[in-house]
């Protein structure tokens, strides 16, 4: 008897971005250089960057961050034909922000079907219908993750690229 096999075998536990913390990094400097050559008195500028940088800490405790990624077997039973992206189910662990829950610690699993792939370059942003598989509660949530490419290895990277594209 034939075994069959997904084309898609993701099971990843991701790591802290580089990428991300660059990018935000240059933001913020990028808009407090900005801040600063304003016409305004010393106390409004140092007020406005203190604003800024503020209210990107709290976006960061706010955001969801993704921990592990894992593809499971397909719904439908077509191992090497996806038709669409509701043909395979997710198990997501997530938590919310950076401070309250570090990386590595324990969080909830969460039964998903992906719904959308965005791929932007370094960056994608992953789209899931998410439910808790314990609860009983059959209510789903729309759930938004973004994804940067080093903190994936390279095969998840290009499986993900391939169901982006698709």
């Amino acid at each position: 008897m034939v075994t069959l096999t997904p084309f898609i075998t993701i099971d990843v536990k991701l790591s802290s971005s580089h990428y991300r913390l660059v990018t935000w990094f240059a933001l913020v400097l990028g808009l407090a250089l900005m801040l600063s050559l304003l016409a305004l008195p010393m106390s409004y500028r140092i007020g406005l960057v203190v604003l800024l940088i503020s209210c990107t800490i709290l976006s960061q405790l706010l955001s969801k961050q993704l921990l592990a990624l894992t593809a499971l077997t397909l719904t439908s039973g077509r191992p090497t034909n996806i038709s669409s992206l509701q043909d395979m189910e997710w198990q997501l662990q997530w938590v919310q922000g950076y401070l309250r829950t570090p990386w590595g610690s324990v969080s909830d699993m969460y039964a998903a079907t992906l719904t959308h792939i965005h791929h932007y370059g370094h960056v994608m942003v992953l789209e899931f219908d998410t439910k808790t598989p314990l609860s009983g509660d059959t209510q789903s949530l729309h759930q938004q993750f973004i994804i940067w490419q080093d903190q994936l290895d390279v095969d998840s990277w290009r499986q993900l690229s391939v169901l982006a594209n698709q």
